[in-house]
């Protein structure tokens, strides 16, 4: 029966193998950008700003034309001057409402008239329809519009700039798990090597070769490699957490990336860069549109100022009883209006107005100064990170034949376990450092086409670099990346 043993462990490990395979997504740059435009609740924000501006718009365009409305009402009443009203209204008042009946001649002129007087409870039912239209408001209207636009520009911009920040972040954790992974295989080469020199020691310590202290220095640099191993694992594991967050996965689902993201270079000069910058830049046309919202806003107030002239025109049924006969009649009027003081409430509007646009005015200014600062800093970041991965290959190569001879002559005794030690140190720097420097050149470039508001992923390729841990040089052969 223990030939049954084998197949009972091998049908307990495939269900859960199967679980793992359809929980893992394999995500190449864009398809990681595509489920966090979706799912950014950042962006979600910026885009129902824009809805809201929009609505704006529609309710500033729409004060313009007239409006018409509707009205219907019903009342009942005793009193004396409401009920002559509501007959007059009707078109049904007569003699005998104002006491016709008790006149008698001269002698009744002192009679107080019980019809007029003592009418009793009377009932209207009145049907309004009413057309309202403001002519003229001195600007207001122009003003408001004008606002309005402002905002949906500056909204459009802001979820541009909403939109590029997503990218950019995705792009930080996409290339953040690919430098994990590289710093992980690092780890793990140094543990390696690590093992392998405490072996060599021990070997050497047996033949009589070494002191013991060369034991216990290449046990507490292995001990410290495994400690190495642990600590990038976890931030592998943090960095794929991120990135599942980003894209809206369900917890718990596995993540395989695909090729490097590699962000195009734009080849223009940094004063040609920083004038693109100042055009492009879709937070500073937000802000810029804030601006023109400003003056917009100082309109608005200075409205106030001039007259306003309306016109109304309305049509009245006005009958006894609901749906019985009614009387129609017509209204038309045009009312002039105009504040000629008000104890300085329009002065101090305009004032608050004017202060808002001078505060964005100096917004603007200080955005395109910081921008073009951060850009220069970009700018320089990104040449000084491409000699970086060139320095490092170079680096990292000569730093492993270094090693493999180091490793050698120590077998030989002709080298001290220091110098062994040193060397493999020298050599996980210099593979972290290109590791590194890989990563810092595609964020750089990424965060200089942001900063140009052309940050797109149809300007983000997939890179032929190989970031894969196999294309890290061993102590052993001093392979190039």
């Amino acid at each position: 029966m223990r030939w049954f043993l084998p197949l009972i462990l091998l049908a307990a490990v495939l269900p859960f193998a199967s679980v793992s395979a359809q929980t893992a997504v394999r995500l190449d740059f864009r398809d990681a950008v595509n489920r966090a435009l979706a799912s950014s609740p950042a962006l979600q924000e910026t885009q129902g700003q824009l809805r809201a501006a929009d609505g704006a718009a529609t309710a500033a365009a729409g004060a313009r034309w007239p409006r018409l409305g509707a009205a219907e009402s019903a009342a009942r009443s005793d009193d004396p001057l409401t009920v002559f009203g509501y007959k007059l209204s009707q078109r049904g008042a007569t003699f005998g409402d104002f006491g016709a009946a008790q006149f008698a001649g001269p002698d009744s002129l002192n009679v107080t008239p019980t019809a007029l007087d003592h009418p009793g409870a009377y009932s209207n039912y009145r049907t309004r329809v009413q057309l309202a239209w403001t002519l003229y408001a001195g600007g207001r209207l122009s003003a408001t519009i004008a606002r309005a636009r402002a905002a949906i520009a500056a909204a459009q911009s802001g979820n541009m700039a909403a939109r590029q920040a997503v990218i950019l972040e995705v792009l930080r954790a996409y290339e953040g798990v690919r430098a994990a992974t590289a710093q992980l295989a690092v780890a793990r080469k140094t543990r390696t090597a690590a093992a392998s020199d405490l072996a060599m020691a021990r070997k050497r310590h047996d033949q009589g070769t070494v002191l013991k202290s060369d034991v216990l220095t290449a046990q507490v640099r292995f001990d410290r490699s495994r400690l190495g191993v642990r600590t990038a694992s976890d931030q592998l594991d943090h960095a794929r957490e991120y990135l599942r967050i980003l894209t809206g996965l369900p917890q718990g689902t596995g993540i395989v990336i695909g090729p490097p993201a590699e962000p195009a270079m734009p080849a223009a000069p940094l004063a040609t860069l920083q004038r693109e910058a100042a055009a492009g830049n879709p937070t500073l046309l937000a802000l810029r549109n804030q601006v023109e919202g400003g003056h917009a806003a100082v309109s608005i107030q200075k409205a106030a100022y001039r007259p306003q002239v309306s016109l109304v025109l309305g049509q009245d049924w006005n009958g006894r009883t609901l749906g019985g006969p009614s009387a129609s009649s017509y209204t038309i009027g045009a009312v002039l209006s105009w504040d000629l003081f008000d104890f300085g409430i329009r002065r101090g509007n305009v004032a608050h107005a004017r202060g808002e646009l001078d505060a964005a005015q100096a917004r603007v200014r200080a955005y395109q100064q910081r921008l073009q600062l951060e850009l220069d800093r970009t700018w320089r970041r990104t040449r000084e990170a491409a000699d970086r991965v060139a320095v490092s290959r170079t680096a990292v190569r000569q730093a492993g034949e270094a090693q493999r001879i180091l490793k050698l002559r120590y077998g030989q005794g002709l080298a001290t376990i220091t110098a062994l030690l040193d060397g493999e140190a020298a050599l996980d720097e210099a593979e972290s450092e290109l590791v590194a420097a890989r990563y810092e050149l595609r964020i750089s470039r990424a965060t200089l086409l942001d900063e140009l508001g052309e940050l797109d992923p149809a300007r983000i390729g997939s890179g032929a670099t190989d970031d894969s841990p196999e294309s890290m040089p061993t102590a052993a052969t001093g392979a190039q990346p």
